[in-house]
């Protein structure tokens, strides 16, 4: 990749979190005005959760030689889907908490096993290595990550935020600012791809 191509992913990437700190008050100015808002954000993270299992089902099903490693990475995308409905709990409210701790363990665990086979391993690992850790998208999710949780426990400078535009629903908002994270969950698919 020469410099001119990093300067442009890196003006991708920076559209993120430039977009998420635009669009975010804009949507919770329209989305607070509706009696299900949380409701959309929650369903419409839901899509892309599932989108993500898909696309890399999909391209587990393309690309023979990286076959494991999409496996592995849809496997990531049901989890986050898994955990975005509480393991379930949002759709069967009246089971025994066990059983959503069982799910969740499970769903884990599947996650996790490949690591723990070596060939399973190696396939992952060597794709990971043949391409590197895509720092630059780490980086700006990690910022991503971290406004998120700014948002949700209402610290510096999104304390700032619930002054200035009249906050009602802090949970509107942390899921607002967590759509923009899934969204850009999309570009580690487009650097493995």
């Amino acid at each position: 990749m020469n410099v001119s191509e990093s300067r442009a992913s890196w003006k991708v990437l920076l559209l993120y979190p430039l977009s998420m700190l635009i669009l975010s008050p804009i949507l919770y100015e329209i989305l607070i005005t509706l009696d299900s808002g949380l409701l959309i954000v929650e369903g419409f993270q839901i899509f892309l959760l599932l989108l993500g299992a898909i696309v890399s089902g999909f391209l587990a099903y393309q690309q023979k030689d990286k076959r494991i490693f999409w496996l592995w990475a849809m496997m990531w995308w049901i989890v986050l889907f898994g955990r975005s409905i509480n393991w379930g709990r949002l759709i069967w409210p009246d089971y025994s908490r066990d059983m959503f701790h069982v799910i969740a363990g499970i769903l884990i665990a599947t996650l996790l096993m490949p690591l723990f086979v070596p060939k399973t391993r190696r396939a992952i690992v060597k794709v990971v290595r043949i391409h590197v850790l895509p720092f630059k998208i780490v980086f700006v999710l990690a910022g991503i990550f971290i406004a998120v949780d700014q948002v949700e426990h209402m610290r510096f400078p999104f304390s700032y935020f619930q002054t200035y535009l009249n906050v009602q629903d802090i949970d509107l908002l942390e899921e607002i600012v967590e759509t923009f994270f899934i969204v850009g969950l999309f570009e580690f698919i487009r650097y493995y791809k």
